[in-house]
């Protein structure tokens, strides 16, 4: 998750746009940690293999607090260019 917050945070994004997007990686990181605190394979995976059981071209999971459809869109607005970040990273190695 690192890198991909280090590449938003050096981009020419607003202000108020990196904050949405580091909460919002914030609460990713929450529901993998949820999730894989149930599941013994998910614990097994590491880096961008997890985070891409929970992320793709449509968005990420359904929040599991409660989340307005606004915050939902937004969560997954992170969560693809998370999927598009970690494809980039996959192509260029």
């Amino acid at each position: 998750m690192r890198p991909f917050l280090a590449s938003i945070a050096s981009s020419s994004l607003a202000e108020t746009t990196l904050r949405r997007h580091f909460a919002n990686a914030w609460q990713l990181g929450g529901e993998v940690v949820r999730a894989a605190s149930q599941d013994s394979v998910l614990v097994r995976l590491e880096g961008p293999e997890l985070l891409l059981r929970f992320v793709d071209e449509e968005g990420g999971p359904i929040l599991s607090s409660y989340a307005s459809e606004a915050e939902q869109r937004a969560f997954d607005s992170t969560c693809r260019k998370v999927f598009k970040f970690l494809a980039d990273e996959a192509g260029s190695a």
